[in-house]
């Protein structure tokens, strides 16, 4: 159901509620047993005891025990018990390393909030969320977690992380509105609220459409139950040694024992001869010497800020031809940082990495800026501080923000100049009225005194509404019209930003006199000075530039998948070098859906980048790589990712920033949200490799 494409009353309609009164006790009941409860069903948890069973699911561990019955028939008793003593090695090594590195968790379940304020029989109750139905109607505050999948029915400032679920790194502002368009993703369902998602502002009201499994979260947790777990290259490198090993025993048997009778000797004596050489052909040690290989190759991984949670993915690691990886937070730095300023008809570049509020201003020339001597510069940034929700914090000698990224930008680059919202505040400076920033005007304003006694309208937001809001600029420290020629350079700065897939965002003010202080909203939110524009990126990990370079001279393809625009997409994928020539497609959602399996797989042959994709289409993405015969690496943090990061040949999970859901989908969790980690990883993947495979040829040729 496209619940996002009815109106308030179509949808209470369909589900037979009403906003007057919400659902009767009696209904909720009905519905109950029609739905069930509003959880998630997920597979149990892997015991110790399952863990310790799995190690013996290995060929050669069956081989050995051949090895032990063939031993106590020929009574050879010695050797039945040191096979024994290397099987309890083998499998002791195996069980303990993983369940040292295993975690159980049920963190989808955790996905959802305990408590749900629902309205029902006119009166608003607390209930557990589990016990909502279809129909309820809910309340939506700061701080909660959605508790199903709502249509939103009343929205005031709503603001939605939607991270972890859609791969969107800015909150999402939500309305009631209708959204009449077709083949939307959900990422652009803006009257819609999703199970497991986090109100960050504002409020609101929501009834129920979808729980349970048939939420969004749901249908993620049914696309994870139904990937089935796959033998590694290294398993099948094994199973195939050991039927190999099975073949050639059975031959070497039957030989030896058509060359006795042949010579004349007694059946007996010949079984018993071939069954010794047999177990003399057994490799006894080599399961035993690859899991120690293998659990080295673990150690040195877990120094380099890589936890292995199965010892066959580290072989798996060496053998990886394709490496997926999400955008933010592990190509990037995932802090939103200005580093460019358009003010006074003059660019100003930022240094500094993150949210630390160390950095330096340069102006065209290269020449370094000191902003308290340039007025139009300083004055833009006092603005960008007041008008700010964003705060800074600092903990452990890092530097943090609480609020949108966004913002935080904003209010960083400020305080790199020395100024704080804060320290305006306490120099006098008073909000005397503030309006919040919406989607339908795309500014905020606020209305201030200064310390001096002097009233001023401060606005930020989208430069083009800013910029058609103001009739003059401010250029040397004086107030000038804003003509046709110098709205131009404005339109000029704006697209020189967003060709570079920039965000932007305008600063402008506007002087009031203290009887103005009675005007409405609208009254206010006119006729500004033009101070200049902010423009924001969440710029790409240095580190990260040199390490795809090493995968590219590996023969390793990279492939960004991101659920950001495309254009975003695009620009961070060349810029650290994702794109090869020959393999620089990009490719939208919308793309994806109208292609077949066998136009995917051919398309991925010069593909380097996904954008605004949804979790099937990451799984699509790798199943197509697989069927095209390569080893593919998948990374992510949020819950989206976690269905193809299962299917894929080895799962990659952000330690940091990855939901629980994530990592207990993985196979491997970088400690530090590091694509140059996964570079690491490999190279020791490719060590252990090689020494798995020696030691396979070895013993087969030794056969």
């Amino acid at each position: 159901m496209k619940w996002y494409q009815k109106n308030r009353e179509e949808v209470l309609k369909k589900l037979n509620s009403s906003q007057n009164n919400g659902l009767t006790k009696s209904t909720v009941v009905e519905l109950q047993q029609t739905h069930g409860l509003n959880t998630l069903k997920s597979k149990k948890p892997i015991s110790p005891l399952t863990i310790l069973l799995m190690q013996f699911n290995n060929p050669l561990i069956f081989i050995l025990f051949l090895g032990i019955a063939l031993s106590l028939y020929s009574s050879h008793t010695i050797d039945a018990i040191a096979i024994s003593v290397i099987i309890i090695i083998n499998v002791s090594i195996g069980f303990f390393q993983e369940l040292k590195m295993k975690k159980s968790m049920d963190a989808l379940k955790n996905m959802a909030a305990p408590i749900a304020q629902v309205y029902r029989d006119a009166s608003w109750l607390e209930v557990p969320a589990s016990d909502l139905v279809p129909g309820d109607i809910i309340k939506l505050v700061t701080g909660n977690k959605i508790q199903a999948d709502i249509r939103i029915i009343e929205a005031t400032q709503l603001l939605i992380e939607e991270a972890a679920l859609t791969g969107e790194s800015e909150p999402i502002e939500k309305f009631s509105n209708t959204i009449n368009k077709d083949g939307l993703d959900i990422a652009d369902w803006q009257n819609m609220a999703f199970m497991g998602t986090q109100i960050l502002a504002g409020n609101g009201l929501g009834v129920v459409c979808e729980t349970g499994m048939n939420t969004q979260l749901g249908h993620i947790a049914t696309m994870m139950q139904d990937t089935k777990d796959e033998r590694t290259p290294l398993q099948e490198r094994i199973h195939a040694l050991s039927k190999m090993l099975i073949i050639a025993a059975f031959v070497v048997v039957a030989m030896v024992i058509g060359i006795g009778i042949e010579q004349g000797m007694v059946f007996v004596d010949m079984v018993g001869m071939g069954i010794s050489l047999t177990v003399a052909a057994i490799p006894e040690g080599l399961p035993t010497v690859v899991t120690i290989v293998l659990t080295i190759g673990a150690k040195e991984m877990s120094k380099n800020n890589a936890l292995i949670k199965k010892l066959s993915s580290v072989e798996t690691l060496g053998s990886t031809t394709v490496i997926c990886s999400d955008k933010t937070g592990t190509l990037t730095q995932n802090k939103m940082q200005v580093l460019s300023i358009y003010a006074a008809g003059k660019y100003y570049d930022i240094t500094g990495t993150g949210y630390e509020t160390e950095g330096t201003f340069y102006d065209e020339n290269k020449t370094e800026v000191n902003q308290k001597d340039d007025e139009d510069l300083y004055k833009l940034l006092q603005i960008s501080a007041i008008c700010n929700d964003a705060q800074i914090v600092s903990q452990d000698g890092t530097s943090s923000i609480i609020g949108t990224p966004t913002e935080g930008a904003v209010a960083v680059v400020a305080a790199k100049a020395g100024i704080s919202k804060d320290a305006m505040l306490e120099n006098c400076t008073q909000i005397i009225h503030s309006f919040a920033f919406d989607s339908a005007r795309k500014i905020m304003s606020l209305v201030i005194k200064t310390a001096d006694d002097k009233y001023f309208v401060v606005v930020k937001g989208a430069p083009d509404v800013v910029a058609q809001r103001s009739e003059h600029i401010y250029l040397h420290g004086k107030t000038s019209p804003l003509d046709s020629t110098t709205l131009m350079h404005i339109d000029e700065a704006i697209d020189t930003f967003a060709s570079r897939a920039l965000r932007t965002l305008a600063v402008a003010f506007k002087p009031l006199q203290a009887s103005h202080l009675d005007l409405t909203q609208e009254g206010y939110e006119h006729g500004f000075t033009f101070l200049g524009v902010h423009s924001i990126i969440d710029p790409p990990r240095k580190e990260v530039i040199p390490a795809v370079k090493e995968c590219h001279s590996a023969g390793i393809q990279t492939i960004m998948i991101t659920g950001d625009y495309a254009q975003t997409a695009e620009a961070i994928a060349r810029e650290i070098g994702f794109m090869q020539p020959g393999i620089e497609r990009v490719i939208i959602g919308s793309e994806l859906n109208a292609m077949s399996d066998e136009e995917l797989q051919e398309a991925l042959k010069e593909t380097s980048v996904f954008a605004r994709v949804v979790p099937e289409h990451k799984l699509r993405i790798i199943n197509a790589l697989k069927a095209n015969g390569e080893v593919a690496a998948m990374t992510g943090d949020g819950i989206n990712d976690a269905p193809a990061i299962k299917s894929a040949d080895i799962g990659i999970a952000m330690g940091i920033t990855g939901t629980d859901v994530t990592k207990d989908s993985a196979d491997l969790i970088l400690l530090d949200d590091n694509f140059t980690t996964i570079v690491k990883a490999v190279r020791e993947g490719v060590a252990s490799l090689i020494i798995s495979k020696s030691l396979s040829v070895k013993d087969s040729q030794q056969m």
